[in-house]
């Protein structure tokens, strides 16, 4: 079990799958919750997600028919994304507790890519939005 919680501590999570993708997502919806270039998220599925405290502290905004972020109303931590009509879920890597080794294996939606940033790795990059 891997758990996660945010900046303040009221919400914490635990995600009972294994994580067995992470990917760097650059589409604008991304940007614009984190204010970075990408963000890098662990992708699982969105019935493994169990809240095990603050649950009540989470506000969901819809930034996209039938996606849902959540974070944290006292603190602001974006936490996941959700598509729960599709059962899939992107927890935002960082607020994972502890260093679980996991590294991205891919960049999504680049054709969204902030114009002032350039990608310097070699993982594969998957350009639709």
């Amino acid at each position: 079990m891997i758990l996660g919680s945010c900046l303040c501590g009221r919400v914490q999570y635990a995600i009972t799958c294994e994580i067995t993708s992470m990917g760097l997502c650059h589409c604008h919806n991304c940007q614009k919750i984190t204010g970075s270039a990408f963000t890098p998220a662990a992708w699982i599925t969105y019935d493994s997600v169990e809240w095990r405290e603050g649950e009540e502290h989470l506000t969901r905004y819809e930034s996209s028919p039938g996606i849902f972020r959540c974070f944290c109303r006292h603190c602001g931590s974006s936490l996941i994304g959700v598509a729960p009509d599709h059962n899939l879920a992107g927890v935002y890597a960082r607020t994972l507790d502890g260093d679980h080794g996991f590294a991205p294996s891919t960049h999504i939606h680049t054709s969204s890519k902030a114009p002032w940033y350039q990608i310097q790795d070699h993982l594969p990059q998957l350009p639709t939005e």
